[in-house]
């Protein structure tokens, strides 16, 4: 997953987020470990073993796609946001 940020003053920054890194077989109950008050603080009801299931899903989701963006984000003040899989 990548991140770009550009900003209307011509900064840019680039997050790569390694997906299958942070979230593999041996990391993903760490990161549910984590992950889980967050969650929870937030409404979002997940299991264990649905979280486990998101890296798959999300290398799915980057053969469909097929390098479409998974977000676009254009803001008033001229700030840009891309999000890709």
């Amino acid at each position: 997953m990548r991140v770009y940020i550009h900003e209307r003053d011509g900064a840019a920054l680039r997050i790569p987020l390694p997906v299958g890194l942070f979230l593999n077989r041996l990391t993903a109950p760490l990161a549910w470990i984590f992950l889980k008050p967050y969650l929870r603080k937030h409404g979002v009801t997940l299991t264990f073993s649905q979280f486990c299931l998101l890296p798959r899903a999300l290398r799915k989701a980057k053969r469909c796609l097929n390098g479409t963006p998974l977000a676009d984000i254009a803001e008033k003040d001229g700030d840009h946001i891309t999000v890709w899989l």
